[in-house]
């Protein structure tokens, strides 16, 4: 990459190649911190298969399915009806044959409205949940970031630019690359060197 003749189209398009790619290597360094959310099927399964699966009181089930039904609208059912009536191929006749009315009713609830929820999951939920929480912030900042160097990049002075060409190896981040723009090549040696 030519310097000192000023900074032409094609070299700041370079700069900005060069950002993009970093920005997405950060970003998939930021994603990869994300793990599974606890399934709360998993903990009440183990919880049933060693006899320790508690149930709200009927009371408290009552309460909620009245609340329920309380603030439901003129289109929502408390409890649903799977239909299997209809036509079914029947192999010995060779035709089909009308099947009778014939199904299941159902009630959907909350799984936290019937039983106890364990605290391990509670824990687990809560960390999972403060982990996406800063992910969020992490890659919220980092797009900031990309998008200031970028205008840096467009708008920036040859000298700058070019020391940031200079530097690029050792620029291992978009916030170094965008110190180097802000205060120039001292700040950012300090920073390597660990003097900030």
């Amino acid at each position: 990459m030519k310097t000192g003749a000023g900074m032409n189209k094609d070299q700041r398009k370079y700069l900005t190649d060069w950002v993009d790619k970093g920005f997405s290597k950060e970003q998939e360094a930021i994603e990869a911190r994300r793990y599974e959310r606890p399934m709360l099927n998993n903990y009440l399964v183990a919880l049933a298969m060693r006899g320790e699966l508690k149930i709200k009181s009927t009371e408290e089930i009552g309460a909620y399915v009245q609340k329920r039904v309380l603030e439901m609208g003129k289109d929502d059912a408390l409890v649903s009806f799977e239909d299997e009536s209809g036509r079914r191929w029947d192999r010995k006749l060779g035709r089909y044959v009308y099947v009778p009315a014939s199904g299941s009713h159902s009630v959907t609830l909350e799984a936290e409205q019937i039983f106890w929820i364990p605290q391990d999951y509670l824990d687990r939920l809560a960390a999972w949940e403060e982990n996406e929480k800063q992910i969020e912030a992490d890659l919220e900042a980092l797009a900031n970031v990309r998008d200031t160097v970028l205008l840096k990049v467009n708008i920036g002075s040859d000298r700058a630019l070019e020391s940031v060409i200079a530097q690029a190896d050792s620029l291992a981040t978009l916030d170094l690359v965008n110190k180097q723009l802000t205060a120039g090549p001292a700040a950012v040696k300090g920073e390597l060197n660990g003097e900030n």
